[in-house]
């Protein structure tokens, strides 16, 4: 879903709650499993009222997806390209960006910090 680049966390009592953000595209999968709801529980805040990142449950857990470009896709997959779209409406800011991510070498490409 080229929507989830942007996560809208709540907190609510100490329960830190993630919003699903869902499109047309996930319509499909509803016959295989339940319907997404529209908020999922996180993780507890400890009594510091502090969001500690790490795999513990009271903290937050974050992986990295990195999109695949559209030469390396398959049908459907979410690609640099799509995202890029999504976000960016001008049409030479778009054709630079994706330039760009498509040098070989991008050592910072997959830095996060």
């Amino acid at each position: 879903n080229p929507h989830h680049w942007q996560q809208e966390l709540h907190i609510v009592n100490r329960s830190v709650m993630i919003k699903n953000k869902t499109s047309d595209d996930d319509l499909p999968r509803y016959d295989k499993i339940s319907e997404i709801p529209e908020m999922d529980h996180v993780c507890t805040l400890k009594n510091d009222m502090v969001l500690h990142l790490g795999k513990k449950s009271t903290e937050l857990n974050l992986t990295i997806i990195i999109p695949k470009t559209q030469e390396r896709s398959a049908s459907g997959d979410l690609t640099i390209n799509k995202i890029v779209k999504d976000r960016i409406s001008d049409p030479d800011a778009i054709k630079s960006i994706i330039e760009y991510y498509r040098k070989k070498a991008l050592p910072d490409s997959k830095k996060a910090k």
